[in-house]
């Protein structure tokens, strides 16, 4: 544990990656990563707090470390780079304290992990010293506009229905769609969201059932259709409904309905999924992502980067691991690419390493006359079911 932590407090003090070009002066890119990491509740003094434990809490900040610090050992740039680790639950390096020391201003790139607090500050610093601000984690605009700084990689649930909608057109739009929800504020935007993108003219792109959950599911039996494929949209993030629909839509599976489920972008992380593992005939869980990668390829950069992270940590890389691989090493090859104006060519860098994105210029209100921020809407969509994940589209 003691060496576990002494590579990390060495990690968290930046690195400095120097390219020799020809002896001329080089501009240096200057990284910041934000993610929380409570150095500051790990040890008091020089004291770890915690023996031989693992405190949970940190687990995710370390990991997004420990990748970014590998993508810089895997794919150093080319141009020189500095990548400076900012512990934003430390009292010294929180963002209202960063940006009150003035130590952001010497950024080329901001790229955050932060809850919706910190981005509002962090999104309005960017725009102030036109400094890019990307928010690497969170799904939500959080109400800023005319931030042309703004970056949202994880996409917004908005641009998830589009998707949503945009799929089933593709692949479903003569089969028996069911969009089943309950009441709720979050509930009745998704099903807003989902209505706006199948009737974009004022005419339904898809026929549409809409079923709500009032104690008992009994009406989805009653509109199931045995000469098609039934698709049952959940319309929520609440993970209890979505444990509780997909155990109900099960009962059916020794029926002869053909029936899948389209979950929302959050259901990657249900336990109910994860335990439904392995279990004959189980229906099939679709869902759209930001990201994606192939864990089982061992030909890929994904399996380069679990044998270097199990090398350095004798252990096996989580998700956010690998994000911290790929955020790092997307940015710092889209600098080495274009060190004159990277951001203008952000999706001319088609990653070599593990997922793409495409960066679109977003209005959070139809009636804006102004884009409000950048946004990805690249997605995947993948399918769970029986223990195996697939990607799908």
């Amino acid at each position: 544990m003691k060496k576990y932590f002494c590579i990390l407090l060495i990690t968290l003090l930046s690195f400095n990656l120097q390219a020799q070009e020809n002896s001329q002066v080089v501009k240096t890119f200057k990284i910041g990563l934000f993610v929380p990491i409570y150095l500051d509740s790990i040890f008091k003094g020089n004291f770890y707090q915690y023996y031989k434990k693992f405190p949970k809490f940190s687990f995710q900040g370390i990991e997004y470390v420990h990748g970014a610090q590998i993508a810089l050992k895997m794919f150093p740039p080319s141009k020189p780079t500095e990548l400076f680790i900012y512990d934003i639950k430390s009292d010294t390096q929180s963002v209202d304290h960063l940006i009150q020391s003035e130590k952001l201003e010497q950024l080329d790139l901001m790229l955050g992990v932060v809850k919706e607090s910190d981005i509002i500050q962090l999104a309005n610093f960017a725009k102030v010293h036109q400094i890019p601000f990307v928010s690497i984690s969170h799904p939500n605009d959080c109400g800023i506009t005319n931030n042309p700084f703004y970056y949202i990689l994880n996409s917004t649930l908005k641009t998830h229905c589009s998707a949503i909608i945009s799929f089933l057109i593709q692949n479903h739009a003569n089969d028996n769609i069911l969009l089943v929800t309950k009441k709720g504020s979050q509930e009745e935007k998704i099903h807003n969201y989902l209505k706006e993108f199948n009737s974009p003219d004022g005419y339904d792109l898809l026929k549409i059932k809409t079923l709500t959950y009032d104690s008992v599911f009994m009406p989805i039996k009653n509109n199931l259709d045995s000469t098609k494929k039934n698709i049952i949209i959940a319309a929520s993030l609440d993970e209890d409904f979505a444990n509780e629909l997909y155990n109900y839509t099960n009962t059916f599976t020794q029926t002869n309905y053909d029936i899948m489920m389209m979950g929302m972008p959050n259901w990657d992380g249900f336990d109910f999924l994860k335990k439904a593992s392995k279990v004959a005939k189980k229906i099939p869980v679709y869902y759209s992502t930001s990201f994606y990668i192939n864990k089982a390829d061992t030909s890929n950069v994904a399996n380069m980067f679990r044998l270097e992270y199990k090398n350095n940590y004798k252990a096996t890389p989580s998700d956010y691991a690998y994000k911290g691989l790929e955020f790092i090493s997307f940015f710092t090859s889209l600098f080495s690419n274009y060190p004159d104006d990277f951001l203008l060519n952000i999706n001319n860098n088609n990653s070599p390493y593990l997922v793409n994105y495409n960066f679109k210029k977003t209005k959070a209100s139809n009636k804006s006359d102004v884009f409000d921020y950048y946004e990805n809407k690249k997605l995947y969509f993948l399918k769970k079911q029986n223990g195996v994940t697939s990607l799908v589209w």
